[in-house]
């Protein structure tokens, strides 16, 4: 009797262990290897790791296309695939030169483009036109349009990119980075002021733009979870329970 009784408990046990591998994940977190940005029509940096401006494909100004983008690359990622990539990147501000808090009436609209076969680790002052045209024109090239992301406020924000990583690892695509564009005006775009048009970001070091007091927390990077395996504890569980059974046809 107390040897059953044993079992039960031994059977119950096992169960919750179940329950409470099937609750957990495992998470990793990568951290951007590059970013760089194109603005003004033409103008390019790359080196600045503190920030970047994630500007719009069309915008003119005085008679000129003031078109620009910005790109992440993440050469070091996982090997296997997810149940969950998301891309966390702290916004700092709307508009590129002219700035002001990101709210629900001037929030920045980001689009985030697969770069196609363009590796945005690669681009230069003369490349950059290029994927410009691509972006702008999708029909000229391999870009496409990923997702899109409403933020309302400035702030860190999580943005789902588990299709694009999962096919970056799978070996499906080639892992070329991400570019971001902002079209979004902010509240001084109407006034004419120049620059009011765009997004602002932390880099890789997360510190912001501190030249125009818009600091930073956060640097870029993404978090992937998948769902821990649980078919050894299952296989125990099954035993205890056989075991269970045998007891109580020998009473």
């Amino acid at each position: 009797m107390k040897l059953r009784k044993n079992a039960i408990v031994l059977a119950i046990a096992l169960m919750f262990s179940v329950f409470a591998f099937a609750g957990t994940a495992l998470a990793d977190t990568y951290s951007a290897s590059s970013t760089s940005y194109a603005y003004m029509g033409g103008q390019f940096q790359t080196s600045e790791d503190n920030y970047f401006i994630a500007g719009p494909l069309e915008y003119e100004y005085a008679g000129t296309n003031m078109w620009g983008y910005a790109t992440i690359k993440f050469s070091d990622i996982g090997t296997e695939t997810v149940d969950s990539a998301v891309l966390y990147l702290e916004l700092l501000a709307v508009g590129s030169m002219n700035y002001t808090d990101a709210t629900v009436d001037y929030p920045a609209v980001l689009d985030i483009y697969s770069p196609g076969d363009t590796d945005v680790a690669d681009l230069t002052s003369s490349t950059i036109s290029t994927l410009y045209a691509d972006l702008a024109d999708s029909s000229t090239g391999t870009t496409s349009l990923l997702t899109t992301a409403t933020m309302t406020s400035n702030g860190v924000w999580g943005i789902d990119i588990t299709d694009i990583y999962n096919a970056w690892v799978s070996g499906e695509i080639e892992n070329n980075g991400l570019v971001l564009v902002c079209a979004s005006p902010n509240s001084n775009e109407a006034s004419g002021a120049v620059g009011a048009v765009g997004a602002v970001f932390s880099g890789l070091t997360g510190v912001g733009k501190t030249g125009n007091s818009l600091n930073g927390t956060t640097a870029l990077y993404i978090e992937t979870t998948s769902a821990v395996p649980v078919p050894g504890t299952m296989m125990l569980l099954g035993c205890g329970l056989v075991g269970l059974v045998g007891l109580r046809r020998r009473s």
